[in-house]
């Protein structure tokens, strides 16, 4: 038996322009071409195409949870979706369980980020009235 058939190339094409013909697209712009910068304080927007119904569910309630979420945490959101997905279908395993709740901490959705955002929120406009710093400090 014989070893393994040579690849032939098609007409004058050379093998190097078949496999960068065959490649998918990265999304990295062209050598050359400047890359559009990403707006790291855009919005989070809609969820992408690619998720099935239960996943845009939990973009949409991750969004609405952690309202500070932007661009920027697109991809961090996507697998927490995956996952989140997973847990309320009860496929969720123990190690992945883990994951989500580390990607949830990397996302600044627990309960300690909730407050901070909030008391921020309070130190931009000024302490609301009654709160502590008023009965604190006159």
């Amino acid at each position: 038996m014989a070893g393994p058939m040579p690849l032939k190339r098609a007409g004058s094409r050379s093998l190097a322009n078949e496999i960068k013909n065959n490649v998918k697209p990265t999304g990295k712009p062209p050598p050359g071409k400047p890359a559009k910068e990403l707006n790291k304080h855009a919005p989070l927007g809609d969820p992408p195409s690619h998720l099935n119904i239960m996943e845009c569910g939990c973009w949409h309630d991750f969004k609405r949870e952690i309202p500070w979420l932007t661009l920027a945490d697109s991809t961090l959101v996507e697998m927490a979706c995956r996952l989140r997905a997973q847990l309320v279908a009860g496929e969720l395993g123990i190690t992945n369980y883990g994951a989500l709740t580390r990607l949830v901490l990397q996302l600044r959705g627990t309960a300690m980020a909730v407050d901070r955002q909030a008391t921020a929120r309070n130190n931009d406009d000024g302490a609301p009235e009654g709160s502590v710093e008023d009965e604190m400090f006159g």
